[in-house]
């Protein structure tokens, strides 16, 4: 495992075809894919828009967005700022000692 790797990940060191046969001298085993990888593949570029691989967005025309007069705004104000007159106590979480 490489460093800094979440420790919960393993490292495929080989992969076996799901349904693969593996025999030892206690019987026969078949193997079933716990976890798949999907790949993409290549296409030209007019499959994109034609044939049983193409590509369709179906885009919603009469769909309205809201504008800036749609949304309630809040309404706030900002109280002042207190008035400090001694100086910090904690700084850098270090408790100050007063002189």
């Amino acid at each position: 495992m490489e460093k800094g790797e979440d420790s919960q990940q393993s490292e495929n060191r080989f992969s076996l075809k799901d349904g693969t046969l593996l025999t030892n001298k206690k019987g026969r085993y078949v193997t079933k894919a716990v976890e798949l990888e999907k790949r993409m593949r290549s296409l030209e570029l007019s499959a994109c828009t034609q044939g049983e691989d193409s590509l369709t967005l179906n885009v919603a025309k009469d769909i309205i967005l809201p504008t800036i007069n749609d949304v309630n705004l809040i309404d706030f104000t900002l109280n002042d700022q207190p008035v400090i007159t001694e100086q910090p106590s904690v700084i850098g979480g270090i408790i100050q000692t007063k002189h």
